[in-house]
């Protein structure tokens, strides 16, 4: 499909960060010989999230490969047993879940250690804008706030805010309010349009409603929808 509609369609690997070498060689294999462009994986896989020692060697190889990640959730994520109704494993466990991953990436120090990664977090991050000032002052207080956890080892030397702005967001949200709340948190520079369409077909006009909702100046619509390093349409 991507050989057959270039500069239409492109094409991204999936791989499980903690899959060990050779899910790795099959990565790098796609990228270098099939040509793929980036790399899917989900924000957590039968209790593993891609912040466990074992996913150093996935994001070591996709940053010598200078390829975007996709954190997406799974079918799945934590809190099964009190989602399973009501379709709120799709509507709230998955961005929780994938809330969840990004927030444990950013404070064990991904971007602290790999400052070039080139990472995409879908469904507006899971709230991790609307959260990211409980995040800043858990790191700010320290041993003052003890009584809420250990805050050791401390792996970054910034804010989480200041790496939040390091990664890229899709708009998948359908929450107009929830989707200013992003951008002004990190910049128009760093959103991607997304509408989980397809297979929802019919939610793609109104993601794209909302994005003229938002009361974007051009520069800052034309860069979401387009413009903006690794769009995807998904």
């Amino acid at each position: 499909m991507q050989d057959k509609h270039a500069g239409r369609v492109v094409g991204f690997a999936s791989c499980a960060p903690c899959g060990g070498d050779a899910f790795l060689r099959e990565l790098e294999r796609a990228v270098t010989e099939d040509g793929l462009k980036g790399v899917w994986a989900t924000s957590s896989l039968k209790g593993a999230y891609p912040d466990d020692d074992e996913a150093v060697p996935f994001f070591d190889l996709v940053t010598r490969l200078d390829i975007p990640v996709v954190i997406h959730p799974p079918s799945i994520g934590f809190g099964e047993e009190r989602t399973n109704v009501y379709r709120l494993a799709s509507n709230v466990g998955r961005p929780f879940d994938n809330g969840l991953t990004l927030s444990r990436l950013i404070v064990r120090g991904i971007f602290e250690r790999l400052p070039t990664l080139k990472l995409v977090g879908s469904h507006l991050g899971g709230g991790v804008c609307e959260i990211i000032g409980r995040l800043d002052y858990a790191w700010e207080l320290q041993e003052e706030a003890f009584f809420l956890g250990s805050y050791e080892p401390i792996l970054i030397n910034h804010t989480p805010s200041h790496y939040l702005k390091m990664m890229y967001l899709d708009l998948v949200c359908y929450h107009t309010p929830a989707a200013r709340c992003g951008i002004e948190t990190m910049g128009a520079d760093h959103f991607l349009f997304g509408s989980d369409a397809p297979p929802l077909t019919v939610l793609k006009q109104r993601g794209l409603k909302m994005v003229d909702d938002l009361g974007l100046n051009a520069a800052d619509k034309d860069k979401i929808l387009s413009g903006n390093p690794g769009n995807c349409s998904s």
